[in-house]
């Protein structure tokens, strides 16, 4: 009769804690679901641009600020687009993004990203920034993708 109390303790033990790891499906993974920046340039000079992500939970801009630098892309050469990578810059969630592109009409480019539930590497989520000429308007603007 005494061995029965120490493993029921055990089982009424083990099921609280199984039931406390239940929602988590991302342990021991090792991950960090961290977001990668890429910056692609389609023009014939070097782009500066400025760019911000913002939480949306931030209730004033100090608090809403997670990610603001200035980048420098290399211009297009004959074979391929000007590139820059930013690895692991910020947690995978849903950001305002903004972009404020040197030698532009000076106004700042939005965009609401949301994390991609469907891609088939999560860990690896990725934000385009592309600077494009119109040539027929002579202008410069940026695609998010």
């Amino acid at each position: 009769m005494n061995m029965s109390l120490p493993r029921r303790s055990l089982l009424v033990g083990g099921g609280a804690v199984l039931s406390a790891l239940a929602g988590c499906t991302d342990l021991g993974s090792g991950g960090s679901h961290e977001m990668d920046l890429v910056f692609v340039n389609y023009t014939s000079e070097v782009r500066r641009l400025r760019i911000e992500l913002l939480r949306h939970d931030g209730e004033e801009y100090r608090d809403a600020l997670a990610y603001d630098e200035e980048v420098e892309i290399p211009s297009e050469d004959e074979d391929s687009a000007g590139l820059v990578r930013k690895y692991d810059v910020v947690p995978r969630r849903r950001y305002l993004v903004r972009v404020l592109l040197w030698g532009g009409r000076g106004q700042w480019h939005h965009y609401h990203f949301f994390p991609g539930e469907s891609t088939t590497e999560p860990e690896q989520e990725r934000l385009f920034i592309r600077v494009y000429r119109d040539d027929e308007a002579d202008e410069l603007y940026v695609r998010f993708t």
